[in-house]
């Protein structure tokens, strides 16, 4: 039996080494999804076959990696993976979110809305819940800071609107754009986005900040609602 169990070790310490060298020259970026999950894998799994489970964990998140990297920890617990497993995958969606968003020029400002959006997109689009966000910018349109402000609806007037005053101020800004993102995946403003969007504009102004827009990510996608013409719709 020893003998059989060092057999083994063998095989996967051989099948190791040639996806390392396969990794190492994959210059192309030929390495399948499931390949990539495998060899994370390594690093939980020391000592087993990581071939099969990888495939296991793939096929329960539809074959689909953002599914597996936007999975919550539950949903990893219940594809297979340990407690140091889950975490390790959290660890690692962590990482490459902060990535894409360090990717992203730090000095866009909000007249280029295509990078704007796209900065929103990273920051919030994983999230499984409804998060508000605010980016501060000073007077010559540069990013000062991120704030989260609240989970759940913008709609939460009372604590979003003091919430986005009180940073915007403490940030010194003298422009704000709004974020947040739709779980649902519906990329429209809702009447209640509309209507907070309008109140938190005039809270901001009294103070001599701008509101220069408010971004709504949904799916991987985001819009203005200042470009759609939600920032000119007449509140009663």
């Amino acid at each position: 039996m020893g003998n059989e169990k060092t057999i083994v070790s063998h095989h996967h310490e051989g099948h190791r080494s040639r996806m390392r060298n396969k990794l190492a020259k994959n210059i192309e970026h030929t390495l399948e999804d499931h390949e990539l999950i495998e060899m994370l894998l390594y690093y939980i799994y020391p000592r087993c076959d990581t071939n099969e489970k990888a495939h296991r964990i793939f096929s329960y998140f539809g074959g689909k990696l953002n599914n597996l990297l936007d999975a919550d920890r539950q949903q990893l617990l219940d594809a297979g993976l340990t407690d140091v497993g889950a975490s390790f995958f959290e660890l690692f969606r962590e990482l490459v979110r902060s990535y894409k968003l360090n990717n992203i020029n730090d000095r866009f400002s909000f007249t280029d809305t295509q990078s704007l959006m796209d900065y929103c997109i990273s920051l919030v689009d994983s999230n499984q819940n409804e998060q508000f966000y605010i980016i501060c910018f000073d007077a010559k349109n540069r990013r000062i800071n991120d704030i989260y402000v609240a989970k759940g609806s913008a709609g939460n007037v009372g604590l979003s609107m003091r919430a986005v005053v009180d940073a915007s101020v403490k940030n010194r800004a003298s422009s704000v754009v709004m974020m947040h993102n739709h779980p649902n995946g519906i990329l429209t403003a809702s009447a209640e986005d509309i209507a907070t969007t309008h109140k938190i504009d005039r809270a901001l102004r009294m103070l001599g900040i701008s509101l220069a827009d408010h971004i709504i990510v949904a799916g991987g996608k985001a819009v203005s609602m200042r470009e759609s013409g939600c920032f000119d719709i007449r509140m009663e």
